[in-house]
């Protein structure tokens, strides 16, 4: 119904199509008439424009053009010969200069740097010896062109900008000098300001662009700057440089949209602009194309209504029976269209519409005969009415339907006998099924708790193992001490050695001297019985020294062997220590070597633990697993009866249905 509410009518498509025709050639009229008027409108504007432009450059280059014939008159007088002095040529200068209030000094320069002034302020000037003139602008400009017109600038003597005319002096075919005219911007400068051009402005420009008057003063020629028209209005005025004499619309220093030309005069070489709104530019043709839009928009308007009266007329017999065809639609076959009119078409329509609802009357009594007879579980009824056309279609669909029916439910009744003979087969082997698995859980339920109990035993196994490798540790801790004591004990033994040898060595040298004292005795006896009865008492005193010397070597010789007995007990005793710290780091190597054993059988034991741990978790699993095949096990018995039931169920439903 939305896809319907969003059509239109055939009366509201010849309407819009009428109306699209009609807005057609309307939007095309008004198109070119509004073309015309902005092209008559721009032309019109820009020779408006151009001719009040012109008004104001023909008064500038007038005045430039004095300036130019006095440079002429003066360049004549020297090409004649007739000034040949210093005198003659400052004569004229001053003439020249007392002649214009604007003319600030006139001056001729010979090629040779001689140079005759005459200026409006200081009268005659004479330049410093050495004075060099022909390389100034004024003097190649004017060498380069024949006339030549510099640029402005700020004069010295009277403080206010000036333009230089130039012209070449040519005696018999030569350049003999060139002779300069400098005038005061001021009334140039006053002509444009004091211009009247409605809401717009005048601008002046250079040769170069540079602007010399503006209605801003931040653009206008002063002592310490200048602006140029590709620089100002951030490079807005740039086109009327580029492209003098057409039309440009830009955006100005003041904003807003604007209409503006430019003119270059041939005499100066300067731009004089001219910039106004477009509004009061355009305001003529944008009055006129209002006038346009809204003409035909009003020929629009009345065109549809009257389009819209013509088309209801025509097309009413048709949208009565636009009306009515929804209806049939829906299903209202009580229909009668109507053929009181005198169009054809449409009495033909109304006929068709009419034999179109009798035929689907008598197709529905039909149809409503073979689905009465199914719904009553007859499937031998057959479709015999007559079908015409695409119609007949139907007739072999309820036909097909029919035969499709009857094939359908006779298998449906085999297939219930082979259910019914197969569910309870099924009931069968699932019960046997579940009597299997119960005894499968019950199982693997008792292997379960046997391995519970190794894995018990196994933890006792690690937790006996872990104390034998405490025990193993300390045994190594204790034996480590054992160790470093008996390497204390070598080192005691060693020690011994090194003073028993040093004892000897003592004895040795005690020997020697219970030697020395020997001999000395000897000698002093016999010196002794040499003196006679004097040396009898000094004989007593060496007979004394001999029997100490030889109680020295007796006691010297008793220590020797002592010594050279502690010698041999020492060696014995250091081999000893040797021997029994080899076997001591031995003993603590093989503890050692059990540490690692016992540990790696702890490691080992560690993994047949969790390996048991995950044989228990495996098997608890397969436990839940039988457990829930046993518990399916008995609802596919339980379903295998349901499927019995099913079945008969199903077949005495097909036997309800008359077949073929």
């Amino acid at each position: 119904m939305e896809k319907r509410r969003n059509r239109q009518t055939y009366m509201q498509g010849i309407e819009k199509l009428f109306s699209r025709e009609l807005l057609t050639v309307i939007c095309i009229m008004a198109l070119l008439a509004i073309v015309s008027s902005i092209i008559f409108a721009v032309n019109s504007s820009r020779n408006s424009m151009k001719n009040y432009l012109n008004s104001y450059q023909r008064e500038i280059d007038a005045y430039i053009a004095g300036i130019k014939g006095e440079a002429t008159v003066f360049a004549l007088a020297m090409e004649t010969g007739s000034l040949n002095s210093y005198d003659d040529e400052i004569s004229i200068a001053e003439t020249i200069v007392n002649s214009d209030s604007h003319i600030a000094a006139a001056y001729y320069c010979h090629s040779d740097e001689a140079l005759s002034y005459f200026n409006s302020t200081d009268g005659i000037w004479v330049p410093q010896e050495g004075s060099v003139f022909t390389d100034r602008s004024w003097y190649t400009g004017a060498m380069e062109d024949g006339v030549y017109i510099s640029e402005p600038y700020l004069d010295e003597v009277s403080g206010q900008f000036c333009i230089t005319v130039s012209e070449e002096v040519n005696i018999d075919g030569e350049t003999a000098g060139v002779v300069g005219i400098d005038f005061l911007l001021g009334d140039i400068t006053d002509l444009v300001s004091r211009s009247d051009v409605g809401n717009g402005y005048l601008m002046l420009a250079s040769g170069e662009g540079v602007i010399m008057v503006h209605p801003n003063e931040g653009f206008n020629l002063a002592k310490d700057k200048s602006t140029s028209m590709s620089e100002a209005a951030g490079g807005g005025y740039k086109s009327l440089y580029e492209n003098p004499g057409k039309i440009h619309n830009l955006i100005d220093y003041a904003g807003g949209p604007k209409t503006a030309i430019s003119y270059k005069s041939d005499v100066s070489g300067w731009f004089l602009v001219m910039v106004k709104p477009v509004i009061s530019v355009y305001l003529g043709v944008i009055i006129l194309i209002l006038l346009i839009i809204a003409l035909s928009t009003g020929a629009v308007i009345l065109f549809r209504l009257y389009n819209r009266k013509r088309c209801g007329l025509w097309f009413a017999p048709i949208e009565k029976v636009s009306e009515m065809v929804p209806l049939l639609a829906d299903g209202n076959l009580s229909l009668h269209f109507s053929d009181d009119t005198d169009i054809d078409e449409v009495s033909a329509l109304s006929d068709s519409l009419n034999k179109t609802v009798e035929q689907l009357n008598y197709y529905i009594k039909d149809i409503t005969n073979v689905v009465t007879g199914i719904a009553g579980y007859d499937l031998s009824v057959a479709s015999d009415a007559e079908y015409h056309g695409d119609f007949l279609n139907i007739k072999d669909g309820l036909n097909t339907i029919l035969d499709k029916l009857n094939d359908t439910f006779m298998k449906i009744s085999e297939k219930a006998d082979t259910m019914v003979s197969y569910s309870g087969q099924i009931q069968k082997s699932s019960e046997m099924v579940a009597v299997g698995t119960s005894e499968q859980s019950l199982a693997i339920s008792n292997l379960n708790e046997n391995m519970r109990e190794l894995d018990a035993q196994i933890k006792s196994i690690m937790d006996n193992t872990q104390i034998a490798i405490d025990s193993v540790e300390l045994t190594n801790e204790k034996l480590e001490e054992g160790g470093s004591k008996m390497r204390e004990l070598e080192l005691a033994m060693d020690k011994i050695e090194e003073t028993t040898n040093s004892i000897d060595n003592i004895m040795k040298s005690i020997n020697e001297i219970a030697q020395q004292t020997n001999l000395l005795s000897l000698n002093a006896s016999i010196e002794a019985a040499r003196a006679g009865d004097a040396g009898r008492g000094f004989a007593v005193v060496a007979t004394e020294i001999n029997s100490l010397a030889q109680e020295c070597s007796k006691a010297s010789d008793s220590i020797r062997e002592l010594v050279e007995t502690s010698k041999q007990t020492v060696a014995r005793g250091t081999d000893l220590t040797k021997i029994a710290s080899q076997s001591l780091k031995e003993g603590i190597d093989i503890s050692k070597q059990s540490s690692q054993k016992v540990s790696e059988i702890q490691k080992y034991v560690g993994k047949q633990k969790d390996a048991i741990e995950s044989i228990d978790t495996l098997t608890g699993e397969i436990v839940k697993v039988v457990e829930n095949n046993a518990a399916a096990a008995q609802e596919n018995a339980a379903s295998g009866s349901d499927l019995t039931g099913c079945a008969n169920e199903l077949k005495n439903f097909v036997e309800k249905f008359r077949l073929r």
